[in-house]
C-alpha cells in the first residue's frame, strides 16, 4: 500500500509539473488580415499581405527560462481564372520571452508578406496554425484584382498604419521608400490599442510641376464627415508619396471611413482610394439615436460574402460570445439581422 501510495504521489507532482511548463492560451486563435495594392510595372503589380495576431491565443511552453511558442503562417495567391498558383508563402514565426506580464503578449505581433503578380484577378488563402498545438488552426481567405494604373495622375490603395516614421535602415522589415511603414491589420484603433491613425498611399503618373488637389477626409458611419483637410500640392517626379495621420482618441466608437482624392485645379477628380477602419473609445459615450433602420438598409445590399467580410473585419469589437453565436449562423438574413443588432449595441450614435 505505500508503494501504490508513493507512485500516485510521483505521478501528481509529475502531471502538476508537466502542467507548469505549459501556457495555455486565453481564447481561441484568431488572425487579422489585410492587404493593400500598389504599381509595379505596365505589366505587374504588388500587393502585400499584412497579418497580426495575439501572443496570448498561442500555446507556450517554458524551457530554458524563457516561454517559447509561435504561428506557422501560411499563405498561398491563386489565380482565380485559370486556378494556378501565382505565389505562396511560409512563414514560422517563433517568440521566446521570460516575461508574459510584459507588453509582448498583451499586444499584437505584426508581420507582412509581398507578391509581384501579372495583371488579373485572385484569391488569397492563408491558414495560421499554433506552433505548440498543430490542432489550433484558423483559416481566412479574401479576393482582389491587379489591374493596370490609367495613363492619368492615380492613387494606389491606402494602407492603414499604427506608425509610419522617417527612416534610412533598409535592413527594417517594414522599411520602404526611406519610411518605417508599420501596418494595423486589425484595422482597429482606439485609445487602447493605437490611438493614432496612420495612413500611406502612392501616386503614379503625375507631371512633374503641374498644381494637384489632395483632399483626405474621415466619415463616421452615418456618412457624415468628422474631419478633412485639402492642400494644393506641386510635385517634382512623375511618383510621390501621401502620408498623413489622425488623433482618434476623440471619436465615438464604431465604423469609419478615410478618403483621399486627387484631383486637378478646377476640383476635376483624377484618382480616389477608400479605406474602412474601425474605432474603439470605450470612455466616449456617444448620444442614442434609433439606427436601425438605417443599418437595415445598408446591410440589404449585401451578399452573404460581403456581410461575412463585415463581421470579420469588425469582431474585433465583438465579445467571444458573440463571435461564437455568428459562426453558428449560416442564412443571410440571420447574419444580417445579426449584424443590426451588433451595430446597435457598438455604435449607439
Amino acid at each position: 500500500m505505500r508503494r501504490i501510495f508513493g507512485l500516485m504521489v510521483i505521478f501528481i507532482a509529475t502531471s502538476f509539473a508537466a502542467l507548469a511548463q505549459t501556457l495555455a492560451p486565453v481564447s481561441d486563435l484568431s488572425l487579422s488580415l489585410d492587404h493593400a495594392r500598389f504599381r509595379h510595372d505596365d505589366q505587374t503589380g504588388y500587393v502585400e499581405i499584412y497579418f497580426s495576431f495575439l501572443p496570448c491565443l498561442l500555446t507556450f511552453e517554458f524551457s530554458e527560462g524563457k516561454y517559447r511558442g509561435g504561428i506557422e503562417l501560411s499563405t498561398r495567391v491563386v489565380n482565380t481564372a485559370t486556378q494556378a498558383v501565382a505565389a505562396e508563402k511560409h512563414l514560422p514565426l517563433q517568440i521566446a520571452e521570460a516575461d508574459t506580464s510584459a507588453a509582448w503578449y498583451r499586444f499584437p505581433f505584426i508581420t507582412q508578406a509581398g507578391f509581384q503578380l501579372p495583371h488579373g484577378k485572385y484569391q488569397l488563402l492563408v491558414s495560421a496554425t499554433d506552433a505548440k498545438a498543430a490542432t489550433r488552426k484558423v483559416e481566412t481567405k479574401t479576393e482582389f484584382e491587379i489591374t493596370a494604373y490609367p495613363t492619368r495622375a492615380s492613387l494606389s490603395d491606402l494602407q492603414l498604419c499604427k506608425k509610419i516614421a522617417a527612416s534610412q535602415n533598409r535592413d527594417d522589415f517594414f522599411y520602404k521608400n526611406s519610411l518605417e511603414v508599420v501596418p494595423q491589420p486589425s484595422l482597429l484603433f482606439g485609445v487602447n490599442t493605437s490611438p493614432i491613425i496612420f495612413h500611406y498611399a502612392e501616386l503614379y503618373n503625375l507631371t512633374p510641376g503641374a498644381s494637384y488637389v489632395l483632399q483626405t477626409q474621415f466619415f463616421d458611419g452615418d456618412g457624415k464627415s468628422v474631419a478633412e483637410k485639402s492642400e494644393e500640392k506641386k510635385y517634382a517626379a512623375t511618383s510621390a508619396l501621401v502620408v498623413g495621420n489622425k488623433m482618434v482618441t476623440a471619436l465615438p466608437t464604431g465604423k469609419y471611413l478615410l478618403r483621399c482624392t486627387l484631383s486637378d485645379t478646377n476640383r476635376a477628380e483624377l484618382s480616389r482610394s477608400e479605406k474602412v477602419f474601425f474605432i474603439l473609445n470605450p470612455h466616449i459615450k456617444a448620444k442614442p439615436v434609433d439606427a436601425s433602420g438605417m443599418l437595415t438598409k445598408e446591410l440589404e445590399g449585401l451578399n452573404l460574402k460581403q456581410v461575412d467580410d463585415e463581421f470579420q473585419t469588425a469582431k474585433y469589437l465583438a465579445s467571444p460570445e458573440e463571435i461564437k453565436i455568428y459562426s453558428q449562423l449560416s442564412a443571410l438574413e440571420g447574419k444580417r439581422e445579426f449584424m443590426v443588432k451588433f451595430w446597435q449595441q457598438v455604435e449607439p450614435g
